[in-house]
Formats: C-alpha cells, sequence, structure tokens
C-alpha cells in the first residue's frame, strides 16, 4: 500500500495561498500557480495588454477558487494585486506566445479516502456548428469522479448515485457539482454501459445551469452528452428560455436557444484510477496531534479530549475516516 506524506501548514486559523500580481508598468502578470488540465504550473509569467481584460470583479469582491484556470485560451484569476488594490475573478485572454516563463509543473491527481476513486473524462472536438455566442473554435471538456470504479459488464445501468463530482467547460459556462448539486441541476440521471475491462462504452446526461426547481420563461443554459460506441454528441445551449417544467421541477423543453453549438465525433473517455492509501502523515502544530504528545509528555489533561487540544477529534482525523 502507498503512504501519503502531507504537510500542513496553519497560518492563523484559515489557509492561505499566494494570489496573482500585475505589473501595470510593464504588463507583466506573475502567476503562483496556474492548473491546466490534470498539470499544475508554477510561478508562472506572462506578458498582458489592455485588450486582453475580459471581466473583472470590484476590489474586494468575493473570491472564487484558490489557483488559477486556463482553458480555451481564457486565464481565470480568482485575485489579484493591482498597485494597491485587489481584484477577484478575473478572466483575461492568454495565449501560449503571453508566457514568458514557467518555473515547474507538477501532475495533479484527485484522491478520495475511501474505495479506489476514478476519474472519467472526455474533450470534444470543437463545435461542427455554432450560433451566437458560440464559436466553431470552441469545444467541450467533460468529466466525473465516482467513489469506487465502475464495475464491469454494466448495461444502461443508472450510475448517479456513485458519482461525486462533475466538471464540465463548454466554451461559454463551466463548473465543478457535488453529488448532491449535480442531482438538482436538471440532469440527475446517468445512464452508463462498462464493458469487462471497465472502460466506459456508453454515456447519457443533460446539465440545466441554474439549477432546478425552474419555471417557464427561465433562461437556461444546457450541455447535452451522448456518448455511444466511440461517438460523443454533444448539443450546448446558452440562453434558452424554458417552455414547460416537469414534475419534478426541472425544465423539459425549451424555445429556441439564444446560442447553440454541437459536434459529433470519435472520441474515447479516459480512465484514470487512483490507488487507496493506507497511511497519512502530518507535519504540523498541536492543532493536528492526536494524541502523541499526551504519551510522551503527559500533556494536555483533562478537561480536552483523550489528548487532543480540542473538545474532540481534531481535522485531520475527519478527512482521514471521510
Amino acid at each position: 500500500m502507498k503512504k501519503v506524506i502531507s504537510l500542513f501548514l496553519l497560518i492563523s486559523s484559515s489557509i492561505a495561498w499566494a494570489i496573482d500580481t500585475f505589473n501595470s508598468a510593464d504588463g507583466q502578470l506573475i502567476i503562483p500557480s496556474v492548473q491546466v488540465g490534470s498539470t499544475l504550473y508554477t510561478n508562472v509569467v506572462v506578458q498582458l495588454s489592455q485588450s486582453d481584460m475580459l471581466s473583472v470583479v470590484v476590489a474586494g469582491g468575493t473570491i472564487t477558487g484558490t489557483v488559477d484556470g486556463y482553458a480555451n485560451g481564457i486565464l481565470k484569476i480568482p485575485s489579484v494585486q493591482v498597485g494597491a488594490n485587489k481584484y477577484s475573478n478575473v478572466s483575461v485572454n492568454v495565449a501560449l506566445a503571453d508566457v514568458i516563463s514557467v518555473g515547474g509543473s507538477s501532475s495533479i491527481t484527485l484522491t478520495l479516502p475511501n474505495g479506489n476513486p476514478s476519474q472519467y473524462g472526455v474533450h470534444s472536438s470543437n463545435y461542427s456548428s455554432a450560433s451566437g455566442n458560440y464559436t466553431t473554435s470552441k469545444s467541450v471538456v467533460f468529466g466525473f469522479t465516482t467513489l469506487t470504479p465502475l464495475a464491469a459488464n454494466l448495461s444502461n445501468a443508472d450510475i448517479s448515485s456513485v458519482i461525486s463530482t462533475v466538471n464540465f467547460d463548454d466554451g461559454l459556462f463551466s463548473g465543478t457539482l457535488d453529488n448532491s448539486a449535480f442531482l438538482s441541476s436538471g440532469g440527475g440521471t446517468v445512464i452508463a454501459s462498462i464493458d469487462n475491462t471497465g472502460n466506459l462504452t456508453s454515456l447519457q446526461l443533460t446539465l440545466l445551469s441554474p439549477q432546478a426547481p425552474h419555471y417557464a420563461g427561465e433562461s437556461i443554459n444546457s450541455l447535452q452528452l451522448t456518448y455511444a460506441s466511440g461517438t460523443l454528441t454533444v448539443i450546448a445551449k446558452n440562453n434558452a428560455l424554458c417552455s414547460a417544467v416537469g414534475s419534478n421541477g426541472s425544465c423539459s423543453s425549451f424555445a429556441p436557444a439564444q446560442s447553440l453549438a454541437s459536434s459529433s465525433s470519435s472520441q474515447t473517455f479516459s480512465v484514470n484510477t487512483y490507488p487507496s492509501y493506507s497511511q497519512l502523515f502530518v507535519f504540523s502544530d498541536s492543532f493536528s496531534d492526536t494524541g502523541r504528545r499526551l504519551l510522551l509528555e503527559g500533556i494536555p489533561g483533562s478537561p480536552y479530549w483523550n489528548g487532543r487540544h480540542s473538545n474532540g477529534p481534531v481535522s485531520i482525523e475527519y478527512m482521514a475516516s471521510n
């Protein structure tokens, strides 16, 4: 069994991360870390111009995310320091030619403490037809993670209950949903087939944003995926008006969408299976002590709980058991 060595840095009582820094004098953006697909790049420097700026939330706005993300030519920045001001949720156009330097990179894997989680993902070809805000230079990136690998020899089975997260980006809207949010998003049911080697052979689902309940006349984004016989068909709709709502509170039919895109091409879902872990090593302070100090020094005693500097289990015990 493999072992995980984790370093916990406890700063005050919150988790801290480095923010981007933009120098308006030379137009250079310094990025501490940015995720591109399954790779995390560190200490990246890019050259920007005013025309690259797509959207900025006013200084002091609520921050979404902890590291930069890059997909389809767009860099999404949770927080950036510009002079004396901090701006949140910034989007900019960045081409590979804009990258001046990269400090390093590392592979990103997703692990869950229970079972043997698997991640299934696919990147579609560019849209073959597009209207409105979609263009034929855009495509769909989609993936979902299950708590355990899907069983072999499934045939048109409902796998909704074993999905832990769903990730998607159709070029206009994107997001990550946990299971409860996914089930209420209007898709709800995922029908899949798995062959005798554990590979995904078919999939059907629809994602709706905002999540249900919906109402007639509401403007909705939707992403529909059908995967069968090695062919992935995607239909993306932006600002489609809901014309009818089903008994489950989810929109069941739409008027013509303001923006519509679709493609159908030969694709393969990639399957990444990650190992389970037997031990967790933590380098930290008393807030992560699970009783070792009590054995060595006889403290802390009552009223502390079982040698913890707490009135119950500490955070790493919850993480290890959940």
